[in-house]
């Protein structure tokens, strides 16, 4: 099993368009082949920095949704909400 941090700087004015953004994928994400599960935590002293929690069966499921077009078209709309870059990190279980 894969562990996957997702740390998500948000700029201030993105927090609420991020968070309509979540909604609306989270589904489509969490019915990935391979995905276990995915939350959204948020943390920081403005509240605006987040993290998505997502377990996967495999580091092969992972790597076949990051490689999706799925994840092609969503994350440039999330990279332009950011105040900095984002950082992974992935544990294997």
């Amino acid at each position: 099993m894969i562990v996957r941090l997702v740390w998500l700087p948000l700029k201030d004015s993105e927090k609420e368009p991020f968070e309509t953004l979540f909604q609306n994928i989270k589904n489509d994400i969490g019915n990935f082949k391979g995905c276990i599960m995915l939350e959204l935590l948020k943390q920081g002293d403005k509240g605006n920095d987040y993290f998505t929690y997502s377990t996967w069966i495999s580091e092969d499921a992972l790597n076949q949704y990051l490689q999706s077009d799925f994840f092609s078209k969503v994350w440039p709309d999330v990279k332009l909400m950011l105040r900095q870059k984002a950082m992974a990190w992935t544990l294997v279980k």
